[in-house]
């Protein structure tokens, strides 16, 4: 290993000897300013366009029927191509199959039956009728319970964890006022003046948001 960094550094001083312009020192001059004046500017990537030559060819040889064996014809063909500027920005595979894969999934969609996943209206209209029966408005504060949910960073415990999974609207087909809720809360607004219709302070849902 220190014979590999020897070398490296070997080769590193011999390209800076070739490469830099030395100039005398000029006596009681900063060294510092000296050796940013004599650096090189260096950059990892090359931002200026380079040319690529296309050259493509094919070598047999021919038998000549030669006594001696060393002495031998070989026949070479070459194509050249034109010369093509290099790109500015990196081609990444994947994009060349982006519209294919697009398709592709569309034509999936399009030949597949599928029911959408309604359990989540289920439980929000579930909790809003409890909601409803106990002290009104049953909408409103179960959109102020997620509003609120969406503040909490970390949640405590195995009832708080299973409530932020209920009161974490996803890609399901419902109301926007969920989302809408949701989206407030973590934008830290007042949930209690945005749902001020909700009368009551807290809900058996507010119980269970234990948080650090």
């Amino acid at each position: 290993m220190f014979s590999i960094i020897y070398f490296v550094a070997l080769a590193l001083l011999q390209s800076q000897l070739s490469c830099g312009k030395f100039t005398p020192i000029v006596g009681g001059a900063n060294l510092t300013e000296f050796m940013k004046l004599q650096r090189q500017k260096r950059t990892l990537i090359f931002n200026g366009n380079g040319l690529v030559k296309i050259d493509a060819g094919a070598i047999a040889t021919v038998n000549v029927d030669d006594p001696i064996d060393w002495r031998s014809i070989v026949s070479i063909n070459n194509i050249q191509g034109g010369f093509y500027p290099l790109p500015d920005e990196p081609t990444y595979p994947w994009e060349k199959w982006e519209d294919t894969f697009a398709r592709s999934m569309r034509n999936f969609r399009g030949h597949t039956d599928y029911e959408a996943d309604d359990s989540r209206k289920f439980v929000y209209t579930l909790l809003e009728v409890l909601m409803e029966r106990q002290h009104g408005n049953g909408h409103q504060c179960l959109l102020r319970s997620i509003c609120r949910n969406a503040q909490v960073d970390g949640h405590v415990g195995m009832f708080s964890e299973l409530v932020d999974v209920v009161l974490r609207p996803g890609k399901e087909d419902i109301g926007a006022a969920y989302m809408e809720a949701f989206l407030a809360g973590k934008s830290d607004a007042d949930c209690s003046r945005l749902y001020a219709e909700c009368q009551v302070a807290s809900n058996f849902l507010d119980q269970y948001l234990d948080y650090i």
